[in-house]
C-alpha cells in the first residue's frame, strides 16, 4: 500500500480590502482615469488640457500618473 504525502498548509492572514482603489504604479490612460474619478473622458480631457491634472505625453497618447490618482482617492476618503 502506498502512503500519499501530505503537504502542510499554512495559514495567513486574511486579504486586506483595498476598497476599489487599484494597487497600481506609473500612468493610467484618460479613459482608466476617468472612470476611477468618476468623471467624462471630454471633462478629464479639459482638465488635462487646462494643467489641473497633472499628465504626461508618450506621442499621442495622454497618461496620468497613478500617484496622483491615489492621492486624490485618499483625499475623498476612498482609501482610508
Amino acid at each position: 500500500m502506498q502512503q500519499s504525502s501530505i503537504v502542510p498548509t499554512t495559514v495567513s492572514d486574511p486579504p486586506v480590502p483595498n476598497r476599489g482603489v487599484p494597487n497600481r504604479q506609473g500612468f493610467a490612460s484618460i479613459p482608466v482615469a476617468a472612470a476611477f474619478l468618476d468623471l467624462s473622458k471630454p471633462m478629464l480631457y479639459k482638465l488635462v488640457a487646462n494643467g489641473q491634472i497633472p499628465s504626461r505625453r508618450y506621442g499621442r497618447s495622454v497618461r496620468v500618473p497613478w500617484s496622483w490618482l491615489h492621492d486624490q482617492a485618499a483625499c475623498d476618503g476612498v482609501a482610508q
